[in-house]
């Protein structure tokens, strides 16, 4: 049985992908500690305050659950504050996550919702160094904004800290887990889903233009 040790940050940082149903990015403000992708969604300058806790890995591998309530126990109590952006069908999803997640570890997700969207209420956050939000899910097309002032956080550490049984990355698609997860080569979130981009389009008016849209 092999020890390892884990900070309350690194374990919240983690619980916040489990609370968020996970594509999420971690998230905070620079000045900020956390406390769950968010995701989130922007790192902290400074290091945890709490000392390392010592977990034993005595859960199976694949007991993900068990994991998070073997470890997270010790910080019940704590909260995982995020953005939920708009009420809408994918918010239900989290809702179920964050519920089982707060049964496993007693730690609270407090999810904000209303007309305004969590990427407005993340541009709020990272502007007033507030650090009010621990982590958030988003679009992959705003990693570039978010990593232009350092606001993302590499999940890599994370995802691979053996305190954990690890998430089998291999089980994404590579090209979704590059589009959807990383960025420029970095992993800064774990896809829940993948969108398929359409295009629909009148013949009439390709034709009336003489053109052929095939």
């Amino acid at each position: 049985m092999a020890s390892v040790s884990l900070s309350r940050r690194e374990f919240l940082k983690i619980g916040s992908m489990a609370a968020g149903a996970l594509a999420l990015a971690s998230c905070a403000a620079p000045t900020a500690a956390p406390e769950g992708e968010a995701e989130p969604t922007t790192a902290p300058a400074e290091e945890a305050t709490a000392a390392p806790a010592v977990v034993e890995a005595s859960v199976a591998k694949n007991d993900f659950e068990a994991a998070f309530e073997e470890v997270g126990r010790q910080w019940a109590g704590d909260k995982l504050v995020t953005p939920g952006g708009e009420r809408d069908g994918h918010y239900s999803v989290c809702e179920k996550a964050a519920k089982r997640f707060t049964e496993l570890t007693g730690i609270e997700t407090v999810w904000e919702l209303g007309a305004v969207t969590n990427t407005e209420k993340l541009w709020l956050d990272l502007a007033s160094g507030s650090g009010t939000y621990d982590f958030s899910s988003f679009t992959y097309q705003y990693f570039s904004r978010w990593e232009a002032v350092k606001g993302l956080v590499d999940l890599e550490p994370y995802v691979s800290n053996p305190a954990f049984p690890p998430i089998d990355l291999s089980k994404h698609m590579p090209a979704c887990l590059e589009t959807y997860g990383k960025y420029k080569g970095t992993l800064y979130g774990i896809p829940t889903l993948a969108d398929a981009m359409i295009y629909v389009y009148n013949l009439d008016h390709f034709a009336a233009a003489g053109l052929d849209p095939e």
